[in-house]
Order: structure tokens, then sequence, then C-alpha cells
């Protein structure tokens, strides 16, 4: 039922317990908890791990693909930032959501990101492009 109702805090450890029969191991398993969730909260991944985890995805699901057929090819991951984990994720052209959900669960799992919030921010070849030539554009 809890997961159900609050379906969007996926991957958020839940401990169920009696307020009113409350004993010390339960205090202990939330202590623990807490201290889980503040340690992957804070978790910085070195990059071979995160290329080789990128590199396993692309072949369990195969290149990013448009309703059109035109394939999106995942160039590079890298983590831009902690607290929470946040990933820029560099694309040929824009990344379907499908795919980006399927990029987190699978970061989820792999680094054990329980409890803590995975970010994950596409950007594509086009885009920086257009940011280029907007920025040379500006400045003349």
């Amino acid at each position: 039922y809890v997961k159900d109702v609050f379906g969007y805090v996926n991957g958020m450890p839940i401990i169920m317990m009696s307020s009113l029969q409350a004993q010390q191991r339960d205090l202990d398993k939330i202590s623990r908890t807490v201290v889980d969730v503040n340690t992957n909260w804070n978790r910085t991944l070195v990059a071979p791990d995160l290329r080789a985890w990128l590199e396993q995805f692309k072949q369990e699901n195969g290149d990013a693909e448009l309703d059109n057929g035109s394939k999106i090819q995942i160039t590079s991951i890298s983590q831009i930032k902690t607290r929470p984990p946040t990933f820029s994720v560099e694309a040929t052209g824009e990344i379907p959501i499908i795919y980006m959900r399927a990029m987190d669960r699978s970061l989820r799992q792999t680094f054990q990101f329980r409890g803590a919030p995975v970010r994950l921010q596409a950007s594509s070849d086009d885009t920086v492009r257009v940011k280029r030539r907007g920025s040379a554009a500006a400045g003349a």
C-alpha cells in the first residue's frame, strides 16, 4: 500500500514498525538506514566505472530509438554533482524519456543508490551546436 500511495519515492527504503511496541532493534534499523541513505546521497562515482556501466547498458538495451526509426547514440556520461547524485548524459540527439528512465533504473540498481534521488541531465550534439552558434552570434 505504501509504495502504491507514494510511488514517486521509488527506491526509498520503507521500515515498518509499531509506535506502541517500538523496540531498540527497530530504532537501530532506522539509524542504519539513515546512514546508508546519507552515504548514497553523497556518493561520487569514478569515470571508469561510469564508462563501463554505460557500455554494459548499451549492450543490453541497444541505442535509443525515435518513433521515426532513427537511432540516437549515447556518447558519454559523467557525474557533474553530488547531493543528490547528478549525471550528464551526452548523445547524438534528443534521448526519449523511456530510455532515460531505463538508464535511471539501471544506474540505481547497478550502483545501489538506495533511497537517494538520481538525476539525469541529457544534452545532445545538436543542443551544443545551437548554443555555440547562438553565443557566437550574440558576441558579433
